[in-house]
């Protein structure tokens, strides 16, 4: 399977994770922002895709921010082929695609 996650940044627009055999799709939790501050310090995950978070054309968008500073993300926790298992922190968007590239499942936040 491939993983796409959309960036919401200047200098990116995506990433692609591919040779992934399973997925845990964790459900959208709502922290604040000094726990997810302290989860990225700690490297709690291996990928970390929190652009909401820190892009400030986001922040002023009153959607993207909960009321008393909480943010909505998501964990998902991979496994590739050869066994290999990664976890992802994300608050945008992720498509969980076949290996022909098409969409199984799209993974909002």
């Amino acid at each position: 399977m491939i993983l796409m996650i959309d960036r919401e940044n200047d200098t990116q627009t995506g990433w692609i994770l591919d040779d992934i055999a399973k997925i845990s799709i964790g459900k959208t939790k709502r922290m604040t922002r000094s726990l997810l501050e302290e989860l990225i310090q700690k490297d709690y995950h291996d990928i970390l895709i929190m652009d909401n978070m820190f892009n400030s054309a986001a922040a002023a968008n009153p959607k993207d921010i909960i009321e008393d500073d909480l943010l909505d993300c998501m964990v998902l926790v991979c496994r590739k082929t050869d066994g290999e298992e990664f976890s992802i922190l994300f608050d945008t968007v992720a498509y969980l695609c076949n290996n022909e590239g098409r969409t199984i499942r799209r993974i909002v936040v």
